[in-house]
């Protein structure tokens, strides 16, 4: 169901982030503040969850020149079709898959052009994984993160960023939890659920997609039982006017491999 919603928009988010003029100041913010750490770490391998169509995974590969491997996962057969399409790296490649596939399935560390997750070097991980604004729509939180510590080496990088939880949730919270679909019981905060979400995008709306609601809580304990520990939170992308970040930012070292 997710996937078939993301395969829906993804011409309309394709066309309207064709610029990448995000249109937005707080998620602009957000990007700058995830482009400047990773030139930080300076990474030879990059991860890129969620990849949608492509320009987080284009962007290390232009930007960054220690970089020699980015490889993009998604679960949208279209997305991926709109990211191979538009490639011009061959650093970079891209597999359709869900995220939570990373736990038991290979990547292509080492080689190029699309592969079905064929191929795998021997030894080599990641130096960083990103899931930019991508888990949100995961159904498995853990299985993603032990995956993440499956890809990733020992003292590697997580970068997650995620939309507030708090700030999300209450401008749902007179709504009833739609659990894919179904209409359930009133929302609580604490309680995962799935909702609706609308992209809003200078002026002109997207299809629905289904997003996650989770607790904060739920992303950091599920990188600490990943044995991804904690190194950074950020929190300072607030929009004028409004008391609560629209969105967070949260770093990890990889400090068990599984």
């Amino acid at each position: 169901m997710v996937a078939r919603r993301w395969g829906i928009i993804a011409d309309q988010y394709a066309t309207l982030f064709l610029d990448h003029d995000f249109g937005d100041r707080e998620l602009t913010g957000l990007t700058d503040f995830v482009h400047g750490r990773l030139s930080q770490i300076r990474p030879e391998r990059v991860l890129d969850i969620g990849t949608g169509t492509g320009y987080l995974a284009q962007w290390v590969s232009k930007s960054l020149p220690t970089v020699r491997r980015v490889v993009g996962i998604d679960i949208s057969a279209r997305m991926v079709e709109i990211a191979v399409a538009s490639n011009r790296s061959e650093r970079v490649s891209y597999v359709r898959m869900a995220a939570e596939e990373l736990r038991r399935r290979r990547l292509p560390v080492a080689q190029s052009t699309l592969i079905e997750a064929a191929g795998h070097s021997a030894g080599v991980r990641f130096d960083v994984a990103v899931a930019n604004l991508s888990l949100m729509d995961v159904y498995d939180l853990r299985a993603v993160m032990a995956g993440i510590s499956r890809h990733v080496k020992l003292g590697g990088k997580f970068i997650l960023t995620i939309t507030n939880p708090m700030a999300g949730f209450l401008s749902t919270a007179s709504y009833r939890e739609e659990p894919l679909g179904r209409v359930g019981r009133r929302p609580c905060y604490s309680r995962e659920f799935w909702k609706k979400g609308i992209f809003l995008f200078k002026g002109r709306e997207l299809p629905f997609v289904y997003i996650r609601h989770r607790p904060l809580c739920a992303y950091t304990s599920a990188m600490l039982a990943s044995g991804i520990v904690i190194s950074d939170i950020c929190d300072r992308f607030v929009q004028p006017g409004a008391f609560e970040p629209v969105y967070i930012y949260i770093e990890g070292e990889v400090q068990k491999c599984t």
